[in-house]
């Protein structure tokens, strides 16, 4: 009896032991599941940011550019978690243009990096939200909500222009050629081209479908030229200027002709010169250099005719051999041009005492003395006073 009471009593204290045990256990498990239930936000959500197609991390947004909505999950939980990854983009006025999702799992204790494509159909800055929940239809979160703000810029472009040839006579063609990368059809081209700093004219041309334009131009002036192409954009993509392309433009070759004139003329006689210039040039001014014995210079200034002739009249006022030519200056478009020299001689009276002594009227010693005469005796009052008394006497 002694010996079963003692059994008795172990047993009663065994399975208070095991009650207490199992007592603790329920009670660690009731506190485990509460601590579960109280981590509502498992996930830990980064600031978004943004991924390229190849995975580089992209600085900047660009209109039309495809780009990866990203952020960084991070799993606090000591168990996986299934949940939807969202991304909603607001415009300035917090109106929705982008919103999105992804359904993954993210093993305990582990970081995933997941992203959404988006691509920007418009300009400004807009602001990124991203964040968890348990499913499409439960919209319980389960992470914080990360933000981030970006600016989408349009695409830049780039504008190309080449001439040819590059170096041209005042009136010839100039070929322009250019295209617009990325290529752009029916857009508008302004072609500007410059002299000396000045805008001189401006083309406007229309793109082909490749984005390529052309212009043909002729230069009305001569010096350095410089061309460059622009275009103002569209909705996408940025203007652009290209770079300047210089070329040279040349003045016209001209030439003067004077028509053949008689061997002799008598002094104080009329005689008619005449000319043309060639390419014929109405207006210009033309001057007309006469030579006299003793290197005098006599010049005259007359002005072409509709096609390009001119006419003047000159009396010889002493003997000797004269000669005469024709010049002009030219202009920005135009070279200057001599013609040549031409002579003629005028026949005076012959000086019986120079002649005789030297043989003839020709005689350099005759028209070394017809040369101080015109060019130191006829220069002063005293000596033209002189000849004139003594040509009436002499003669």
């Amino acid at each position: 009896m002694r010996k079963f009471s003692c059994f008795f009593s172990i047993f009663l204290i065994g399975a208070l032991i095991l009650s207490s045990f199992l007592l603790l256990l329920n009670v660690s498990t009731v506190f485990s599941e509460q601590k579960d239930d109280n981590n509502t936000t498992p996930i830990i959500v980064s600031e978004p940011f943004f991924l390229s197609t190849t995975g580089k991390l992209l600085t900047k947004l660009v209109i039309g550019s495809p780009g990866l909505v990203s952020s960084n999950l991070t799993n606090l939980a000591n168990t996986d978690v299934s949940c939807v990854f969202m991304v909603q983009i607001e415009d300035v006025e917090s109106n929705i243009v982008f919103k999105n999702f992804v359904v993954l799992t993210v093993p305990a204790g582990k970081t995933y990096t997941v992203g959404i494509m988006w691509i920007p159909e418009k300009t400004g800055n807009f602001t990124i939200k991203t964040w968890c929940q348990k499913s499409v239809t439960n919209l319980t979160r389960i992470s914080n909500e990360a933000l981030s703000l970006v600016g989408v810029k349009k695409a830049s472009s780039v504008i190309m222009v080449s001439a040819l040839p590059l170096k041209v006579k005042v009136g010839e063609k100039i070929s322009v050629t250019g295209r617009i990368e990325p290529p752009h059809a029916n857009v508008e081209v302004t072609i500007t081209y410059a002299r000396a700093g000045k805008v001189e004219d401006t083309h406007k041309v229309i793109t082909a479908p490749d984005g390529s334009f052309s212009d043909v131009f002729k230069p009305n002036l001569s010096g350095v030229w410089k061309i460059h192409a622009s275009w103002l954009g569209d909705y996408n993509h940025e203007g652009a200027t290209s770079r300047k392309v210089t070329f040279t433009v040349t003045k016209i070759s001209t030439s003067l002709e004077i028509s053949p004139l008689p061997k002799e003329v008598e002094v104080g006689k009329k005689l008619t010169i005449t000319g043309k210039i060639t390419p014929p040039l109405a207006g210009i001014k033309v001057t007309l250099t006469y030579i006299k014995a003793g290197e005098v210079k006599i010049t005259h200034t007359v002005t072409t005719t509709s096609n390009g002739t001119f006419t003047d009249t000159v009396i010889p006022d002493a003997g000797g051999i004269w000669k005469v030519k024709a010049s002009w200056e030219g202009n920005e478009k135009y070279e200057a041009s001599k013609s040549q020299e031409l002579t003629f001689e005028a026949i005076e009276k012959r000086c019986i005492i120079a002649t005789a002594t030297y043989g003839s009227e020709l005689a350099p010693q005759v028209q070394y003395l017809r040369g101080f005469r015109e060019a130191i005796v006829y220069k002063t009052y005293a000596g033209s006073q002189f000849m004139k008394l003594f040509n009436t006497w002499y003669y």
